[in-house]
């Protein structure tokens, strides 16, 4: 695992969710809502030096992001980040990540459904295509350890594939960053 070789590392997670609940569909400790909780409770990040991007979706309670920042994350929301501008984005990356080794997660649904259909919970209002491939593009100087894309459905983008292409090319764009 990324842990066993890197020890704890930093976590940059692109997302309209936290993923941060303590549980999740009726009590599951263990599920797509709850990773990064169990990740703190396990010791496996340095959330101090964390940062989530892009949180939005729909809240299950009043207090999700608050939640979040109390288990040490830095947060982003998408309103910040469009009041940033995508290089005021980077450069807190930057600033926030200088030196730690890190893991990437990027979650589909941190894109704006017009340009990601096909993912299982879409929430309005995020980055389109060019826009996240400035932002990862813009990521050369963090020493990024492993990488994901997730939450693509390909039951929800047919016929275009559109979110496919999409997610492939982030997973294209990561590979390439690792490999410089």
């Amino acid at each position: 695992s990324v842990v066993k070789r890197h020890g704890k590392v930093a976590l940059l997670h692109f997302d309209s969710h936290t993923d941060t609940w303590d549980s999740y569909f009726a009590g599951k400790r263990y599920s797509s809502g709850t990773p990064f909780k169990r990740a703190v409770d396990e010791e496996l990040l340095l959330p101090d030096v964390s940062v989530q991007v892009g949180l939005r979706g729909s809240l299950f309670t009043p207090n999700d992001i608050n939640n979040a920042m109390d288990l040490g994350f830095g947060v982003i929301t998408t309103d910040e980040m469009f009041r940033m501008g995508i290089p005021g984005v980077i450069e807190k990356i930057h600033k926030k990540m200088a030196g730690k080794k890190v893991f990437i997660t990027f979650d589909m649904d941190f894109v704006d459904p017009a340009s990601a259909p096909g993912i299982q919970f879409p929430e309005a209002g995020g980055p389109n295509g060019r826009e996240v491939l400035e932002l990862i593009r813009g990521l050369r100087e963090i020493q990024i350890v492993g990488c994901d894309v997730v939450e693509t459905n390909p039951l929800y983008d047919s016929p275009s594939q559109v979110t496919s292409l999409l997610a492939a090319t982030i997973a294209s764009e990561f590979l390439a960053l690792i490999a410089r």
